[in-house]
């Protein structure tokens, strides 16, 4: 594996950097996931660590923990690492679910972050800064999140993250942009969440 990507360093710095990750095609990322998951029945982002709640464990292959997440990102804007069973929405889901971190924690809404943008940010800005992205995010994924906020913090992701009306914006943690937070929070109150 270290070979097969080391031949994406194109600046020979002996680490992949975010460009060249993201340079990384889909078929590349489907030929490592696929051996992978025959070989140890596991995907490549959880065995090595990519994936928010697992051990990092990428070093070997190039990639730095600074670039865990352009590494994540880079594998999962590639649909052929889900596997074939799983939709998306419960990908997600299960990501959302694995995180190990409290969510009353900066890092717990950082992976949230992470697993959002992965999925979601189709123009690759980095937030879920546009209408098509946000209509994609699946009432599922809302709800999940809601019910993991009110159980530990006991105030729901509508007021707590500043989406309702006359709360401060910190939305952009769980990486949503501001300019969409009306379309977020209409969303999410259609999906049966309350402040």
């Amino acid at each position: 594996m270290q070979r097969a990507l080391v031949r994406h360093d194109r600046d020979r710095s002996g680490t992949l950097d975010a460009p060249e990750l993201a340079a990384i095609d889909c078929a590349f990322w489907d030929a490592l996931e696929q051996d992978v998951r025959q070989d140890l029945g596991t995907g490549f982002a959880e065995l090595y660590g990519l994936a928010p709640g697992f051990l990092f464990r990428a070093g070997p292959l190039g990639i730095t923990p600074e670039r865990r997440t352009d590494a994540h990102r880079a594998l999962m804007r590639c649909a052929a690492v889900v596997p074939r069973d799983e939709s998306p929405t419960e990908r997600v889901l299960a990501q959302l679910a694995a995180i190990r971190a409290t969510t009353a924690s900066a890092e717990w809404d950082g992976e949230v972050a992470d697993i959002l943008v992965a999925s979601f940010d189709q123009n690759r800005s980095g937030l879920i800064d546009a209408p098509i992205e946000v209509v994609a995010v699946p009432c599922e994924v809302w709800v999940a999140l809601d019910r993991a906020i009110q159980a530990e913090r006991g105030a729901g992701l509508l007021a707590l993250y500043g989406f309702a009306p006359g709360y401060i914006w910190v939305g952009q943690m769980l990486g949503v942009s501001e300019d969409q937070r009306d379309r977020s929070t209409d969303l999410m109150v259609d999906c049966g969440l309350d402040d």
